[in-house]
């Protein structure tokens, strides 16, 4: 197992996600410095663009990973999330309130206190997502 694990660590010199075994469908695998960062997808409440990465944020803090918006939404949407604006995915779960703003957008109020807006583009599908349509 030590060999293994080992292995891993060696094929993971740069950021990214990687590709593993059934085991790894519920992790996110992010590579830092010195060492391999595993995030369940359940403990990620949202990801947020952030220049040529995302930031991941979830129950132990944030990380930055080497991934594109698209990707991640590939990789979660499936998985109990939902992209709501072109730099945010979050978390069906931790929606907590909707609330309208002027231009016909949308403001998530997230249980940890985040407030994200939805653009147009990903209304109806956030309103499917949630049951309200």
């Amino acid at each position: 197992m030590m060999r293994d694990n080992q292995a891993l660590a060696d094929s993971t010199s740069g950021f990214g996600v990687i590709e593993m075994t059934d085991t790894a469908s519920d992790r996110l695998f992010v590579h830092s410095v010195g060492s391999l960062r595993i995030i369940n997808y359940d403990d990620i409440d949202i990801i947020l663009a952030s220049g040529n990465y995302v930031e991941v944020c979830h129950k132990d803090g944030r990380h930055l990973h080497r991934a594109t918006m698209n990707y991640m939404e590939k990789k979660l949407c499936n998985k109990k999330f939902i992209r709501v604006h072109r730099s945010a995915i979050v978390r069906i779960s931790q929606i907590v309130e909707l609330k309208s703003l002027d231009d016909e957008k949308i403001e998530l109020l997230l249980k940890n206190g985040d407030r994200i807006r939805a653009s147009l583009k990903y209304k109806n599908m956030l309103l499917k997502a949630i049951g309200v349509l």
